[in-house]
């Protein structure tokens, strides 16, 4: 073999190693901005419920009380790396048939940090009759979400549930179930 042909085949080898490092370095590149964009999305996480009960003083002393008030709340969490801006667009609730007709909030949205937790709470459903438990309820809400600092609406992202709920006992723990009847998540 000539010293011209080495030459070539030694480049020819040289051409073949750059294009698979080239290539290489490529799926490294696609893997690590894959990885960047799942540190950066957001993702709000619908968990449970959550309530409180307040009961009303009973009349005499020993009788159970027949009343209670009932605050309704729902529970997110913020299970990625970025803080999540949040906005509540619908809630309704009823329990027991019992609802507030229209509810006024003062703040509809706010600010979830990673790895934290969000409760929404619902107004307080007034004179509820708790002497009628087992009981159960309808939860609907819609709330859109974004990472926050993030203008752009495309990365908007909505949660969507109605939810059936029963309350089977308050006293001496609250023991209570839940079943989606409608669910819409737009990512």
């Amino acid at each position: 073999m000539e010293l011209n042909e080495i030459n070539s085949l030694l480049t020819l080898f040289l051409a073949i190693a750059t294009m698979c490092m080239a290539y290489s370095t490529w799926k490294l590149a696609n893997y690590t901005k894959s990885t960047l964009k799942l540190q950066t999305e957001s993702y709000l996480v619908f968990r449970r419920l959550k309530f409180k009960f307040y009961v009303d003083e009973p009349l005499k002393e020993g009788e159970a009380p027949k009343t209670a008030h009932l605050k309704l709340g729902v529970v997110f969490d913020n299970t990625g790396a970025t803080p999540i801006d949040y906005n509540v667009n619908q809630i309704s609730a009823t329990f027991n048939g019992s609802t507030i007709e229209d509810p006024k909030y003062n703040n509809m949205g706010g600010c979830v940090y990673p790895k934290d937790e969000l409760v929404f709470w619902y107004g307080v459903i007034p004179n509820v009759d708790v002497s009628r438990i087992p009981a159960s309820g309808v939860l609907e809400f819609n709330l859109t979400y974004k990472s926050s600092g993030s203008n752009k609406t495309e990365f908007q992202k909505t949660i969507s549930r109605k939810l059936r709920y029963e309350v089977s006992s308050i006293d001496p723990v609250l023991d209570y179930d839940w079943v989606n009847l409608e669910a819409s998540d737009q990512l």
